[in-house]
């Protein structure tokens, strides 16, 4: 027993890189470990800090917080001694081990494991022992990583399961499929490459019941990162096992499971997504309270001259009789004060909704809507949009590859040519509606008979099917009337996709 050492105040320091199933036994046989070694040491421990399934490798980006802590109160003197299982648990980087010397150096503090040798890094010789554990323990723990890396790698490019939690969709194996599961991201990805809205669908499953893997609700990320995974996604068209698409950093792989989703249902989602990204500012809880909020542009001007055609949005205003008058406006200024559009532009909410629902409703009276909303030949353009987008795709992994080999001079170029024609044909994706249009169209009743007791995002996910944009023209009602509004329906263009 180091008897210089008695009575003094020490800290107890406990790692574990990994623990999947968060029970914390490893650090609690490391705290045992130590104590015992504190018990033989005569010092007096006052503090514990702990960094639970947590790496200290040199690749890891992960913080340690209380790693951090030890090393404030080390500074300070509340503890003058560390102790740890071994000195791998406190660090294995080399620039950190250099940390721990200035504090032997800078204010005494001393370190003793439980399995590695104690030195003392006041002298030449303990410094240097201390680095060469350091580097010792840095290179086992890349080669290490370098192993798994390959390994993982390997396990990709056969195409296996990378293990973890429970794929939705599949048994705990990641192979088996759970079919009740399997229809959800069918259905999913279905009504959204049909431009179906996320809440939509999301508020769909909730109702019903349905959970996630993890049994939890729905909700835009959870549900979002779920459909977009590859995993679902037949990898060759022309397999007749249809295997799935295994995903990894190196690239993608034949699957050893099923899937279920064809390459162009998933590019045509993908486009729609991309199409529609904005910050959720909705919300699921309060839905919306204007049907055709951000789906109509100002036909009016800016003082420049130019042609507005920024989008409306519903804004309630107080009458001078004190009652309030639903209307969409054109949106000057944003949030950040900034000019957006005219400002000048403003339309009765109540008559403007009635109006484009009565034209709607109209266009789906036809017995021939879905048959027009999906003509064979989109299908054959989607199939053909999609090779090109995986050719693009290909070519750019490719580019990035061969840049960093060797790095091109014009890189930055080349790789901006080659997004901005995926960007290019994920908008004639996004225009495409194949099959997948008939899920939002109910089939045993007109779209007519269902609407009013409808949702909102229904509603507008079935006015976005028919309408590309609808232009609202300046100018008041004049004398006109319209089913008992004040309201011009000359002022209104309807520029139809079907």
């Amino acid at each position: 027993m180091r008897t210089e050492l008695k009575g003094l105040p020490a800290g107890i320091y406990l790692r574990i890189s990994d623990d999947k199933e968060g029970r914390e036994l490893g650090v609690a046989r490391q705290e045992e470990d130590c104590r015992r070694l504190a018990d033989r040491l005569g010092v007096k421990v006052v503090g514990v800090y702990k960094d639970n399934d947590v790496s200290a490798s040199t690749r890891t980006k992960k913080k340690r917080p209380d790693y951090r802590r030890l090393l404030r109160d080390a500074e300070t003197g509340l503890i003058k001694v560390v102790l740890a299982y071994t000195s791998a648990r406190i660090t294995r980087r080399p620039r950190e081990n250099e940390d721990l010397i200035d504090l032997g150096e800078q204010h005494g503090t001393v370190f003793q494991y439980v399995a590695s040798p104690a030195f003392d890094l006041n002298t030449a010789n303990g410094r240097m022992v201390a680095r060469i554990l350091a580097a010792s323990d840095a290179g086992m723990a890349e080669t290490t990583s370098e192993l798994i890396t390959r390994k993982k790698q390997q396990r990709a490019e056969n195409g296996q399961f990378h293990g973890g939690g429970r794929p939705y969709g599949y048994e705990k194996d990641g192979k088996t499929p759970r079919l009740c599961e399997l229809k959800n991201v069918i259905e999913g990805v279905r009504c959204i490459g049909a431009g179906q809205s996320q809440a939509t669908v999301i508020r769909s499953f909730n109702d019903r019941g349905s959970k996630t893997a993890d049994g939890h609700l729905w909700a835009v990320g959870n549900f979002k990162r779920t459909i977009t995974k590859l995993r679902y996604v037949i990898f060759d068209d022309n397999d007749p096992e249809r295997r799935g698409t295994r995903e990894h950093s190196s690239g993608t792989y034949r699957a050893e499971w099923e899937g279920f989703v064809t390459r162009a249902e998933h590019e045509l989602m993908m486009a729609q997504l991309n199409k529609a990204a904005q910050p959720w500012s909705h919300g699921l809880a309060n839905g919306r309270r204007y049907l055709l909020s951000g789906l109509l542009r100002c036909g009016g001007c800016q003082a420049s001259g130019e042609r507005c055609g920024a989008p409306m949005f519903g804004q309630a205003r107080k009458r001078d009789d004190g009652s309030r008058q639903r209307r969409y406006r054109c949106k000057g200024r944003d949030n950040y004060a900034r000019v957006v559009g005219c400002g000048k532009v403003f339309r009765d909410a109540a008559a403007l909704d009635e109006f484009i629902t009565e034209a709607v409703l109209y266009r789906f009276d036809s017995p021939d809507i879905a048959r027009v909303l999906t003509p064979k030949e989109d299908a054959a353009k989607v199939d053909e949009l999609t090779k090109k987008l995986a050719g693009f795709d290909l070519r750019r992994r490719q580019l990035a590859a061969e840049h960093a080999l060797k790095p091109y001079e014009d890189y930055d170029i080349m790789r901006a040519t080659i997004m901005e024609a995926i960007g290019d044909v994920e908008k004639e994706l996004s225009k495409l509606h194949v099959g997948s249009a008939k899920a939002l169209i109910p089939e045993a009743q007109p779209v007519r008979a269902v609407w009013e007791n409808a949702s909102m995002e229904w509603k507008r996910d079935i006015i976005k099917l028919v309408i590309e944009r609808i232009i609202v023209r300046p100018g008041g009602p004049g004398s006109h009337t319209w089913n008992g509004h004040r309201f011009d329906p000359s002022r209104i263009e309807v520029i139809w996709r079907v």
